[in-house]
Parts: structure tokens; sequence; C-alpha cells
């Protein structure tokens, strides 16, 4: 079954996609339409898309005058993480939506509409937005999980001297020098290896706040590994803007994965292995690619779907269900070994630098199966033990099992009281 890759563009959202062709169908159904040589695409008609999203947005949403909650913590983004609400500020923080589609009620308090006005021209109306209603709000502290998210980077950027800014993230990758150039923040909690400062911002390493979480229930799922393998799913490839060029390594992260769902359909018939996938996607569209997905390359594997639509943490939970994780490269590998599971990362066209912590020993880089399998066999026949030691994981395993999380979560009060 060959794999071909192509570009689609939503005619919803406007993303560009990475899409296999062999579901074509499921694209045109999803008023996904294919990118064609040839062919120009004007500005005016993304713009009237624009438009009428614009219209669309204006009617649904709800205005209110009132002046909003005062909070000393606000977590800005809904899709940032909850652990940051319930396990580190006891749910006393206010959430901020900042993602237009998530936006319920927009605020018309006059100090909003002052400030709003006065930034009219810096930014753009959903920043200026966003910025007069924490500045209105007053926060002493602003916290988010998006390890990407640009709009993050201006609010921290704009508040340099008057509100704290804190990004959370599981991991810093190679990529960290070309990423933090066009971007800014005051100080970065991530998991990793060791970073020097870089510009202002303030590098501290601290375990993922999801295993922080999430350690405490090894024990519940120590003798339940239900599950021979554990794949974490990845999410579909794509880019928000339409005239943004997609990059060549997204392709070649997208044929890794279709491999791998070829290897794991083999492995699974060959030896009955029981596999349980970590769906990625947030949105129905996505599940539903994924799912199509499946049915077509583990035509003769026994396995079983978990989707993050009613649980943000599933993926959690299915790593704790399953003996072996494998995965193209994710964060989630790296949360798996400090969760007492082994962990592989699968890499056979794409770029080898990856936010996966483990050296080779860890990682199955080939194009033919019976290489797969050994390499496979060589690492789940490992004792845990052994294998953090071999990948070069031992002392990222140490720094969790010793962290302080009490002394971690007065040193945010203090940011949040100051």
């Amino acid at each position: 079954m060959s794999i071909k890759l192509k570009i689609f563009f939503n005619q919803l959202n406007l993303n560009k996609i990475v899409g296999n062709t062999l579901f074509s169908d499921f694209f045109e159904e999803n008023q996904c339409e294919r990118i064609k040589k040839g062919k120009n695409y004007s500005y005016f008609f993304f713009y009237k898309i624009k438009l009428f999203r614009l219209i669309k947005f204006i009617l649904k949403i709800k205005f209110t005058i009132k002046k909003p909650i005062q909070k000393k913590v606000l977590i800005f983004d809904n899709i940032s993480d909850e652990i940051l609400n319930k396990f580190f500020f006891n749910f006393s923080a206010q959430i901020i939506k900042s993602r237009a589609e998530y936006i319920e009620e927009l605020y018309l308090y006059p100090k909003i509409i002052f400030i709003f006005l006065k930034n009219f021209f810096r930014f753009s109306l959903r920043i200026n937005y966003l910025i007069a209603l924490i500045e209105t709000i007053n926060p002493n502290l602003i916290v988010c999980s998006i390890h990407n998210s640009k709009d993050f980077s201006i609010i921290s950027l704009y508040f340099k001297n008057k509100i704290n800014c804190v990004l959370f993230r599981s991991s810093v990758n190679n990529d960290y020098n070309n990423f933090y150039k066009k971007t800014y923040f005051q100080k970065i909690f991530y998991f990793g290896k060791s970073f020097k400062k870089f510009n202002e911002t303030e590098l501290i390493c601290i375990p993922p706040i999801e295993t922080l979480y999430f350690s405490r229930f090894k024990k519940r799922y120590k003798k339940k590994k239900i599950f021979t393998i554990c794949l974490i799913d990845k999410g579909i490839s794509q880019v928000p803007f339409f005239f943004k060029k997609i990059p060549k390594k997204n392709f070649l992260r997208e044929k890794d994965y279709f491999l791998l769902l070829k290897f794991l359909n083999k492995l699974s018939k060959k030896f009955n292995f029981k596999i349980l996938i970590a769906i990625k996607g947030v949105c129905k569209f996505e599940q539903n690619y994924r799912l199509l997905n499946f049915k077509k390359y583990l035509t003769v594997s026994n396995y079983k779907t978990c989707d993050r639509l009613n649980d943000k943490y599933s993926s959690l939970k299915v790593v704790l269900k399953s003996d072996i994780v494998i995965g193209c490269d994710s964060n989630m590998l790296n949360n798996a070994f400090l969760l007492d599971r082994k962990a592989i990362m699968f890499s056979s066209k794409s770029v080898k630098n990856s936010t996966f912590l483990a050296n080779n020993f860890s990682k199955i880089s080939c194009s033919n199966y019976m290489n797969f399998e050994k390499k496979f066999f060589k690492i789940k026949n490992t004792k845990f033990n052994d294998y953090l030691f071999l990948s070069n994981l031992i002392s990222y395993k140490n720094f969790s099992e010793k962290f302080n999380f009490l002394e971690f979560r007065k040193k945010l009060k203090r940011l949040s009281e100051n």
C-alpha cells in the first residue's frame, strides 16, 4: 500500500493540511479541497471567507458591560492544561479564552474599550481585546502551557514590566534557538536538556506537569497492563495560514506515521499483540480521519482506540494501561518513561532531532519490517532499569523522582502575590 501525500485546504478554517490521497473522499466530504498545481488562489477569495467568519462570530457572541472578575492568576488560552488550575492553583485561577471559536462573551466595560482604542493600530483586533481584558483584570501572574503560542509571546512582551508571565513547556528541543529568536517569553518552566538563558528569558527545569499529576496513580495501574503496545497518535500535519508553505519535514513525519502503522499491523498479527491507541485529535474532523487511517492500515490488528474529546488526559491513562509505548516524535514519550513505561520513538525518513530525550537505543530508524521487529524486541525484552540506563534516561528519571513539588508550588504562589 503506497503512501502518497498531497496538500488540502480546509474551506472552513483556511488551514492547509498534509493528507493521504487514499482518503481524498473523506477530505472532500469535509469541505477540504485538494490544492492543484498551477491553480491561482486569490487573496480576495480568502478575505471573503474571513469576513463571513467575522460576521458569524459577531452574531453568536454575547456582549456585556459588566466588569470582569478580578483574579490574581490568569490561565491564558482555555486549551492550556487543566492541571495548571486544579493541581497548582486549586481552582483559584481564571481562564482567559483566546481563540475566536471558543470566545462566547465580549466585555464592553469602559476601561476595556479605552485600552482597546489606545492600542488599536498596534496589534490585531483579537490581541488588542485580550490585552485590554487582562489589563483591566490586572492579575499578578499569567500562565500558559501552549508551547508555541505566538499570542502568549505578544502578551508576555507587552506586560514585561507589569505582570509575571510564565510559559510551561513539556520539553525544549534542538529548535530552541530558532523558535525563541522570533518570540519573547519572560519565564519558561520546561523539562529536558539544560539550556542557558536566551536573551532575557529565564529557563527553569521541572518535570512535565502532566507526570507530576499522574505519577500519583502509577500504583493503581501497576498490575493492569492489559495492552502490549500503546500507540501515541500523531496530530494531523497542518499550518493555520493558506499562503504559508508547509515545511518538508511535515511530509516526512506523516510518511513515518503511516509506515509505523504498517509495521504495527504486521507485528500485531504475527504475535497477537493488543494495541491501545491514544488519539491526539481534539475535534471530530481529526478524530474521524485517524479512525479511517486505522481501519485502512491496521486491517489484521487487535486494537482499541481512546480519544480526547471528553477526556484531555486519556493519553496518559492509556500509557499506564500498556506495557510499552511507541510513536513518532512526541512529548508523550517522555511522559511514558517517567511513568515507568518503556518508550520507543519511530523515525524512518524524518529529521533525527526530536523532543524525545532518549538516545538511539530507544529509537527505531528503519524502512524494513524485519529490522523494525528485531529492534522492537530488543527493547521490549530489556528490563526497565536497564532500559533507562542504556537509553541515557536515568538522570531525567531521578530528577523527576526527587523533585520537590511543594517547594515549587510555593514559588508559584510567591509569583502570584508579587
